[in-house]
């Protein structure tokens, strides 16, 4: 009965020590859980716990010990005991290398610096940070095309415009968009105009335009708006469709290149201005901006004044 009992207390003092044993190993592994990845105890329990192993039984501890009783207690130590405590010294991931090929190893060099394992895909934030960063490259790569196509307008607006200045106006007529021709006014003080529906200065001077002669017609001042498009198959649709949209109505007439070479047009827009005499007074290449039309309204009030 005493051999009985003796046997019951030793196999509690061993299962006693097996479970001491495990949680320490629990701690051990907790505590670098928390280090490496700063999470909390639970979440670092649940990410080392694919590496944990099983302690050893408490039957077998429990048998071994006894065996050792039974031996007087002069049973050297074993290479088992060794290994035991080497292994409960050992950090982490130095038992790593001991895992079956199948188990990726917990630990793995970070990638550049990023803060990431590597070959992990990047965090949300990262993803987001970095589609901010392009977008930010895309929109400066828009706003300097933007600040080049507005320096090209400002050049081409201080450029002298066809050497015409003084000269008589040529003797042009061309058909008109909805049928027949029509030539340069007689006696009469004219504005010609050289555009394009493809031409983007044209399309910003065109509304500027259109309210300086809605306001100027009323003194007896025409426009000759002359479209330079190519003269292929559906132009005068395309025509019609552009000045409904920019929401224009004065008279075009449509150039075959006739009137083009004739007035020494180079670059567009082109805008002139014919006096009653059908002297060319003034001319300007370039989008026709806010400056160009106080320079057009002062040499308008002088064409319309009296002789």
């Amino acid at each position: 009965m005493q051999r009985f009992l003796g046997r019951l207390g030793d196999d509690a003092l061993a299962a006693r020590r097996a479970a001491l044993r495990g949680v320490r190993l629990w701690s051990g592994r907790l505590r670098l859980a928390r280090k490496v990845t700063g999470r909390s105890a639970d979440a670092g329990a649940m990410r080392f716990a694919v590496d944990a192993r099983d302690p050893v039984p408490a039957g077998a501890e429990a048998a071994r010990r006894q065996s050792r009783r039974g031996s007087g207690g002069n049973e050297p130590r074993g290479e088992g005991d060794a290994a035991d405590e080497e292994e409960g010294k050992q950090p982490l991931h130095a038992r790593d290398a001991d895992m079956p090929p199948q188990r990726a190893p917990i630990f793995r060099p970070l990638d550049g610096g990023r803060s990431r394992p590597h070959g992990t895909r990047p965090m949300a934030n990262e993803l987001a940070i970095r589609t901010r960063r392009s977008d930010l490259w895309i929109w400066a790569l828009v706003a300097a095309a933007t600040a080049s196509v507005i320096a090209l307008a400002v050049i081409q607006g201080n450029r002298s415009g066809p050497r015409l200045s003084g000269r008589a106006a040529p003797a042009v007529a061309l058909p008109l968009l909805g049928g027949g021709k029509t030539a340069l006014p007689q006696g009469k003080v004219t504005v010609v105009d050289f555009w394009a529906t493809w031409c983007a200065p044209c399309r910003y001077s065109m509304p500027r335009l259109q309210s300086l002669w809605s306001e100027y017609r009323l003194r007896g001042v025409e426009l000759y708006s002359v479209d330079t498009d190519d003269p292929a198959p559906g132009r005068e649709a395309q025509v019609r469709e552009f000045l409904s949209r920019e929401r224009l109505n004065f008279p075009v007439v449509l150039d075959d290149g006739t009137a083009s070479e004739a007035f020494q047009v180079a670059s567009l827009p082109t805008m002139l201005l014919v006096d009653r005499t059908g002297t060319v007074v003034w001319s300007h290449v370039g989008a026709f901006t806010a400056p160009q039309e106080q320079q057009l309204r002062a040499a308008l009030d002088r064409a319309l004044m009296p002789p």
